[in-house]
């Protein structure tokens, strides 16, 4: 699905058994919100005022609903032509 990002704020980091992550909270033009983990401090997946291609999943927590936001991956046209299964993150 593609939106417009209207906003994009980190709101703090923490270490997990996956490493260290930053968290970030996200809102796009139609109002829609969630968060996104990134492994860098200065992520580069979310612009304020371009369209982003995103995937979400919705997670239970302490009796709320969150919406975890990640980049789209995207089939490449090119592989998929060849035969060769392959995916490519979309910036």
């Amino acid at each position: 699905m593609e939106k417009v990002v209207k906003s994009v704020k980190q709101v703090g980091d923490f270490e997990s058994q996956y490493g260290h992550f930053y968290k970030w909270l996200l809102e796009f033009e139609d109002g829609f919100k969630g968060e996104y983990l990134s492994k860098t401090e200065t992520q580069d997946k979310f612009i304020e005022g371009q369209t982003a291609s995103i995937e979400v999943t919705t997670r239970e927590y302490n009796g709320t609903t969150i919406n975890k936001i990640k980049p789209e991956e995207i089939a490449c046209e090119v592989f998929k032509h060849l035969g060769v299964s392959a995916k490519v993150r979309n910036k």
